[in-house]
């Protein structure tokens, strides 16, 4: 596996962890700083 298909599969998986936080309340363990800041590292990470 390529780190660009990991960083796809880390998306999708923290785009269905955000849909989940509607409804389950993860905010208490994921802030929106750091899914930021995990989005900006996955950016770095497929250029």
């Amino acid at each position: 596996m390529t780190m660009k298909n990991f960083s796809y599969i880390c998306i999708i998986m923290l785009t269905i962890l955000l849909h989940l936080s509607d409804t389950i309340l993860l905010d208490d363990l994921i802030t929106l700083e750091e899914i930021d800041l995990y989005k900006s590292g996955l950016q770095n990470l497929g250029h």
